[in-house]
């Protein structure tokens, strides 16, 4: 890879992290990256595709902490990621820098003729490279939302059946002050925990968060102290480091 720097993690929209990232979009841009509703029904194509054989997502997405970008402007973010010394690399850069100021409906008219072409044009495979020790930087898990990870080894093409624990209906289940993860279990059908208050009135998704518990108020909810800076948040203006939140008991995972 030229992504030397690891600026670049890769996550397919079919995934569960996919899931959750076209979930957080607005419904405008949500509309021009996929075709059919988020009912987690792959309809009667394959994988990708609608039950009328078209693509079900129709764009790739490339998010920041600041803002979500998709076809002919995720493409540009990605070249400007790259780096190392290949003169072609840097010649396309150069391009694209060129395309750049062209209005954003030019260039994603030319992103859409070449997307809908790529596979006549370079083709596809069924298999995957073997497994790399390098993925695990550059591949994100659906284990960091779910709180489980899949063997990289397992056969592909095996069914996996999603559960989920409740921590809280164990032996040890745990204490206020103890140290959790906030995860979207594996069959869950709901939208995962959102924060509203007065910082963030739109609401925060928290899932993939760290914090330490406040009150447990079964069955309904637990109240933590959610670290901001393991949600992509820097302290608040007023110094503080945790902001109160509250999740479900099974999106409670120990650390």
């Amino acid at each position: 890879s030229d992504d030397d720097r690891g600026n670049l993690r890769f996550a397919a929209l079919q995934s569960r992290v996919g899931d959750l990232l076209v979930r957080r979009m607005s419904e405008d841009l949500r509309a021009q990256v996929v075709t059919s509703p988020l009912d987690g029904v792959e309809g009667r194509g394959g994988v990708g595709e609608n039950g009328d054989g078209e693509e079900k997502y129709k764009s790739i997405v490339v998010c920041d902490p600041e803002k979500t970008y998709i076809r002919s402007s995720a493409v540009f973010q990605i070249l400007r990621s790259l780096g190392g010394p290949s003169k072609r690399l840097k010649a396309v850069q150069y391009l694209a820098l060129l395309g750049y100021v062209l209005p954003t409906s030019v260039r994603d008219r030319a992103y859409e003729f070449v997307s809908k072409r790529r596979k006549k044009w370079f083709g596809s495979s069924d298999e995957c490279l073997l497994w790399d020790d390098r993925f695990e930087d550059r591949f994100i898990d659906d284990g960091v939302l779910t709180g489980t990870y899949r063997d990289p080894f397992a056969d592909p093409n095996a069914e996996i059946i999603p559960t989920s624990t409740n921590l809280f209906e164990g032996e040890s289940p745990p204490a206020r002050g103890d140290r959790v993860r906030i995860i979207w279990p594996a069959d869950s059908e709901k939208d995962p925990s959102v924060s509203y208050d007065d910082e963030f009135p739109a609401g925060i998704c928290i899932i993939g968060g760290t914090g330490t518990i406040s009150t447990i108020d079964l069955p309904m909810r637990v109240v933590m102290r959610v670290d901001r800076d393991s949600i992509g948040l820097s302290p608040h203006e007023k110094g503080e480091e945790t902001m109160i939140a509250w999740v479900k008991p099974q999106e409670v995972a120990a650390m």
